[in-house]
């Protein structure tokens, strides 16, 4: 398996965004159907050591923008065996070589926003030549599938090698209790942003809403939750506009998201850009929060404007009339939330894993393991 990161860089310890999430339940698949898993990532050293799913890890010393991808692609397979099945966890990874007996894995359309000619040319290319030489591409949402059909022209071989499996939520993690409840600090509802802390994610847009809603008299707390580099631009932006006690940055590990989740009353998922089926969208859902986010990517797969959430165009003045909208009903809060599990419940990691080895089994693995 070859990815970009799943463990740090240094192998020292697990990451905790999307990409290394989806990584990490693959592993825990595979290697409950007994089947050899080794992964491969880009490190700042070459190390070699094992995950704490019990995974081997071996890192290469390559840089970590796309340049360091043919070069990570190359040394790779320097270690693959003969014949051995390969899953690209990312379609960039699959250049120079690709072996015929394997995968890759789209996340999200990420060129989205604005590049070079020369780049977007060689994005076609790399996916149409994917789209060839692999068994077959597994697709978090369907902008990827509709894009592939739109731009490159491939109808017969989207249909028979694109395969739609979206994200998913683990239901012993992210469930509502009895006991959970907003931490409402002097009476103020909590508007989560549980994201990295990133431009193209939201987060600018996010707090340009709030800033906004807090001058015109709303009181709320804006909570965002997810390292990035703008956790620190972030708070000084807010303490700038003179609405800094509203506002608190936090980073927590994963195993903390589910009691963020829970002390808040809005979750807002505000993509600008780069977006697949957010694992933080499903999450939010499962744990029965009303929803607001945009039209971006994957995420109109996961809400449904006047079901489960809204929906609005990324700019500023939708989302903080949306926001407004939840703060000011709580009656069209607790409608959302009554639906957001129910549409949840079908993104379960148990159904994500059938999906996917129905994809996996026939395309990599010899038939004595296929009905592991």
């Amino acid at each position: 398996m070859l990815t970009q990161s799943y463990l740090t860089r240094d192998g020292r310890r697990e990451q905790y965004s999307g990409l290394q999430r989806h990584v990490r339940e693959l592993v825990r698949l595979i290697k409950e159907r007994d089947v050899r898993c080794v992964v491969l990532q880009k490190g700042e050293v070459n190390f070699e050591t094992t995950s704490p799913d019990g995974a081997q890890v071996i890192g290469l010393k390559v840089r970590n923008d796309s340049w360091g991808d043919p070069v990570f692609n190359y040394h790779a397979h320097q270690l693959i065996p003969p014949g051995a099945p390969v899953i690209y966890c990312l379609v960039e990874l699959t250049y120079p070589h690709v072996r015929e007996r394997s995968l890759a894995v789209q996340h999200g359309v990420w060129w989205d926003g604005e590049f070079a000619s020369w780049k977007l040319a060689t994005i076609r290319w790399l996916n149409r030549r994917a789209l060839r030489k692999t068994k077959g591409i597994i697709c978090v949402d369907t902008n990827y599938i509709n894009w592939c059909l739109d731009v490159l022209g491939m109808q017969e071989t989207v249909f028979q090698k694109c395969h739609y499996v979206p994200n998913f939520v683990d239901p012993r993690e992210f469930s509502p209790r009895p006991d959970d409840g907003a931490a409402r600090r002097n009476g103020l509802l909590t508007v989560l942003f549980p994201r990295r802390c990133e431009e193209k994610r939201g987060a600018s847009l996010f707090l340009q809403a709030s800033i906004r809603l807090w001058r015109q008299g709303l009181g709320f707390r804006a909570v965002f939750c997810g390292w990035g580099g703008m956790q620190r631009e972030i708070s000084r932006l807010a303490n700038e506009s003179g609405c800094g006690e509203f506002v608190e940055v936090l980073d927590v590990p994963f195993d903390g998201m589910r009691s963020v989740y829970a002390h808040a009353d809005i979750v807002v998922i505000p993509t600008l850009r780069h977006e697949g089926t957010a694992l933080s969208c499903v999450e939010a859902l499962h744990m029965g929060k009303p929803v607001i986010t945009t039209f971006v990517g994957g995420l109109p797969n996961l809400v449904i404007p006047g079901c489960n959430g809204e929906v609005v165009s990324p700019t500023v003045e939708q989302l903080s009339t949306a926001i407004a909208r939840l703060l000011d009903n709580e009656g069209l809060r607790r409608h959302y939330a009554s639906k957001a599990r129910d549409i949840a419940e079908s993104f379960s990691v148990e159904h994500w894993k059938q999906a996917i080895w129905k994809v996996i089994s026939p395309s990599l693995l010899d038939r004595q393991l296929q009905n592991n």
